[in-house]
């Protein structure tokens, strides 16, 4: 595949171009105005730069006098914002005011998480995003407790929630229903 190359660009090499070591056509003016036809360092040949120096193709290292940013921390919340607040269902049933198999009912106040049969109270609320929230909840229901951290983001314009639970990992999707 060299010798191949080689073989290509050597016709290419007698026709002409820069016949001096500074890469300068020696018939160009020596004026101001005059640039290298090959940048300093670039080889001319791009086979003879195997291990990509001219181009390369990693990114460059860190420079170590300049101080890294610091991630963005998740902001701190006392309640869920007013767009997370409200009666979410799974199925259209579960929106319909009054009815008591709502099991797939889940309501969010400022502090808490209500479903069919447990509730959740809020013991940590992060917002990493405008459109999520990351809550430690402690529940009740059934006449046990535990604590669950789960994650709430909104989408489609705020009018479907994604809830995820870590443990067991599970993701529900929820409709916001009519006020």
């Amino acid at each position: 595949m060299r010798a191949l190359l080689l073989a290509l660009l050597l016709p290419l090499a007698a026709c002409g171009g820069p016949s001096t070591e500074t890469g300068q056509d020696p018939s160009a003016d020596e004026g101001e105005g005059s640039q290298p036809l090959v940048q300093e360092g670039v080889p001319e040949n791009l086979v003879d730069d195997p291990r990509n120096t001219a181009v390369p193709l990693d990114p460059p290292p860190p420079d170590p006098n300049q101080t890294p940013r610091a991630a963005a921390s998740p902001a701190t919340l006392n309640a869920f914002p007013a767009a997370f607040q409200g009666r979410w269902g799974l199925v259209p049933n579960d929106c319909q005011p009054g009815r008591v198999d709502a099991k797939g009912l889940m309501e969010v106040g400022p502090t808490s998480l209500r479903f069919y049969e447990s509730r959740g109270t809020v013991q940590r609320l992060t917002q990493p995003r405008p459109d999520r929230i990351e809550a430690t909840l402690a529940f009740t229901g059934e006449g046990q407790e535990w604590t669950a951290t789960q994650a709430l983001t909104l989408i489609r314009d705020g009018l479907v929630l994604v809830r995820e639970e870590r443990n067991p990992p599970s993701s529900l999707r929820y409709t916001k229903c009519p006020a």
